[in-house]
């Protein structure tokens, strides 16, 4: 078998422990014999680990994919996931544990990279100045940044968990609409839209909804940006040009 097989007597003591110890901890067999497995384990782990066993003891049942730190013997730290039965006695008494040991450091250490990516991209996003929101395809909102709050004039918060497509809003400057045609033809969209915040302010957003998939799922993306101030700089650039343009002509 590629696990570590063991038996513990009633105290927790190895009586046995397979071959294949030496190769994931770097001990004969015999090295373990009298040993209990809270004593291959950092302090604290160890006590974290043996008031768990003793739970599961004082229960005599069964236990799996019980995650534990140990240190080989060469001093570098491995990450076991044990499995075990209790062992009873004619009259029911309990006389140990037999189980088995897989490591799982690398799965574990592969799971730390995953969190500690999907921590950064979470930082990054709600760090950006534009609002970014992502969407069930009934509308539902799953996530949103802080910025939506900034762009739209209410509580980021508030909207995990709505129904977007029904609410007023969306409804009222035809968002759901372009959201839904995102959806359905399962390609970006994308438009400039003034709209009215909750403070009754005209602002104008850029607005770009793209298609993905999530767990087989169609869901969306929702990008949304302030530009009422390039708007407004638009419209005075052209205003100056028409002026001009006034001016040439007399």
């Amino acid at each position: 078998t590629s696990d570590w097989v063991w038996e513990v007597d009633a105290e927790g003591r190895y009586t046995y422990a397979s071959p294949k110890v030496e190769e994931l901890l770097g001990y004969q067999p015999g090295e373990l014999i009298g040993r209990t497995p809270f004593d291959l384990m950092p302090p604290g782990e160890a006590e974290r680990v043996a008031a768990a066993f003793a739970a599961i003891v004082a229960e005599r049942r069964r236990f799996s994919h019980l995650e534990n730190v140990n240190v080989r013997k060469d001093g570098t730290r491995v990450v076991l996931e044990t499995s075990g039965l209790p062992m009873l006695g004619p009259a029911g008494e309990l006389l140990g544990y037999r189980g088995v040991d897989r490591d799982v450091t690398e799965r574990k250490e592969a799971e730390e990279r995953i969190a500690d990516a999907l921590e950064m991209t979470r930082t990054v996003i709600d760090a950006s100045p534009i609002g970014i929101m992502t969407l069930r395809a009934d509308g539902t909102a799953l996530t949103v940044n802080r910025a939506i709050g900034r762009v739209g004039g209410g509580e980021s918060a508030e909207l995990v968990g709505r129904r977007m497509f029904e609410t007023e809003s969306w409804v009222r400057f035809g968002i759901a609409d372009l959201a839904r045609a995102a959806l359905a033809e399962g390609a970006e969209k994308e438009t400039e839209r003034q709209v009215v915040s909750v403070f009754g302010r005209p602002v104008w957003l850029s607005l770009k909804f793209v298609p993905f998939l999530h767990g087989g799922q169609p869901h969306l993306l929702g990008l949304f940006d302030d530009v009422t101030e390039r708007k407004q700089a638009e419209a005075e650039l052209q205003m100056h040009r028409l002026h001009l343009e006034e001016l040439v002509r007399d």
